[in-house]
């Protein structure tokens, strides 16, 4: 398979999942109750991240940025 047939396929199939995922949560945001938003929203707000899981995103982050550098999502980079 050639790298255009591989980026075709892929965007080919973010365009199928994104619009799916969406309609299932407008879908499923329609048949909740006011009450069961509520509690939903509630549940996330106290969700909380266990201290491992931070500590190996920052350190992913951190060389990452060793890596490529701090503003490597810049608008200036994007242009590039």
């Amino acid at each position: 398979m050639s790298f255009f047939a591989a980026a075709y396929a892929q965007i080919g199939l973010a365009v199928v999942i994104f619009p799916t995922i969406y309609k299932i949560f407008a879908f499923a945001e329609d048949a909740m109750s006011p009450e069961a938003k509520s509690e939903l929203g509630l549940w996330v707000r106290r969700f909380s991240v266990p201290e491992p899981t931070l500590m190996i995103s920052n350190n992913i982050i951190n060389i990452f940025n060793r890596i490529y550098g701090v503003n490597q999502f810049s608008a200036r980079c994007f242009m590039r």
